[in-house]
């Protein structure tokens, strides 16, 4: 309090306990109104019945407006682009949680329907990325307790002596309750010189599925034809695997509109002219395997703001404004060098 002054109960009192919190601002009204209050009362009564002119009683709020949260796990991923199989099977997943609960409710026993899933598509088709965001909408939806991501592959389970293997996959399930595993290229699990410590590991992984398919989600994901070699290799685990999502490559058209999204989250703004120059080159990354998906995209970005960084360089400093800052121009973005069918990625060029 300010010297001199003991806070009362009227002060706590006017206080609304229902409340889950309040601002400083709002802390600080409440303190200058007791503190109007005090001095009529205590230091100057002489002036108690005088009202103070234009004093309002200061609204309470919630310490988190509505407006100033966050968008939820499941918002976040509805708002990336593309992605339909990965939100539809969301959408299933979290139907059948709340049918549990309903069935729960009225006496129904249910059976726990697995939730272990497979996700195949060629690299830069946000896998990893949906299988991030799958955890915290699990967590959020109160069906993961933890909902983190654990990412392991193939030299993170297999071992090189016979039992280090399966003790390494349960270790790794153990670290992974209550949250999602992630194993990227599963399938390589099936190669390498201890090919039958990979087997071993695929035999622990099909016993612990089948363990801890309530607490924990695993998920497997690769190329779609090594995948589906994988789930032929051993029958039980295809049985385990409650959903098969199929992760698509992005069009011309949604690149772009991914570029969009990824400059403006680092606070850029792209030229009109930008999507023409860039289209005939994205059309031509979307016939190629490895090339037409979120990191061709994120490299595109990325060259470009190294390029803008030396035009700006060269600018004087009255040419230097908020708006030229911020925007990428279409001499930004350099042509990309887009392989064939059977090629990756290889770089860019003049």
């Amino acid at each position: 309090g300010r010297e001199g002054t003991v806070p009362d109960d009227m002060l706590y009192h006017s206080l609304e306990k229902e409340s889950d919190g309040f601002l400083e601002s709002e802390l600080q009204a409440h303190y200058d109104s007791w503190y109007g209050g005090y001095l009529r009362r205590v230091a100057y009564p002489q002036y108690a019945e005088v009202q103070c002119f234009g004093h309002r009683e200061p609204k309470m709020a919630s310490a988190e407006p509505v407006h100033c949260k966050e968008l939820t796990a499941y918002d976040k991923l509805q708002s990336f682009v593309g992605l339909e199989n990965a939100k539809n099977a969301m959408d299933r997943m979290l139907s059948a949680h709340r049918a549990r609960k309903l069935y729960s409710q009225h006496g129904i026993k249910a059976d726990t329907h697995p939730m272990h899933m497979v996700f195949t598509g060629n690299p830069g088709t946000a896998k990893t990325t949906v299988a991030r965001m799958y955890a915290r909408i699990l967590r959020e939806e109160g069906i993961l307790r933890k909902g983190e991501l654990i990412e392991v592959s193939r030299a993170d389970l297999v071992g090189k002596y016979v039992g280090w293997t399966a003790r390494l996959v349960k270790d790794h399930i153990r670290k992974a309750k209550g949250s999602v595993l992630f194993i990227d290229e599963a399938y390589s699990l099936l190669n390498g010189k201890e090919g039958q410590f990979g087997e071993e590991a695929i035999n622990t992984l099909v016993m612990e599925m089948e363990n801890c398919r309530e607490d924990t989600l695993i998920i497997l994901a690769g190329y779609p034809g090594p995948m589906e070699e994988l789930l032929r290799f051993n029958p039980g685990l295809r049985s385990r695997i409650g959903f098969h999502i199929s992760f698509e490559d992005y069009s011309s058209s949604e690149m772009l509109q991914i570029l969009r999204m990824m400059a403006q989250e680092h606070g850029f703004v792209l030229d009109e002219g930008v999507g023409q120059r860039l289209l005939p080159f994205l059309e031509q990354a979307a016939l190629a395997v490895e090339s037409g998906n979120g990191r061709f995209v994120r490299n595109m970005l990325d060259i470009a703001r190294m390029k803008q960084a030396e035009r700006l360089l060269r600018m004087s400093p009255d040419e230097l404004t908020v708006d030229s800052v911020k925007t990428l121009l279409p001499q930004d973005f350099e042509q990309p060098a887009v392989g064939r069918q059977t090629q990756t990625l290889i770089g860019f060029q003049q």
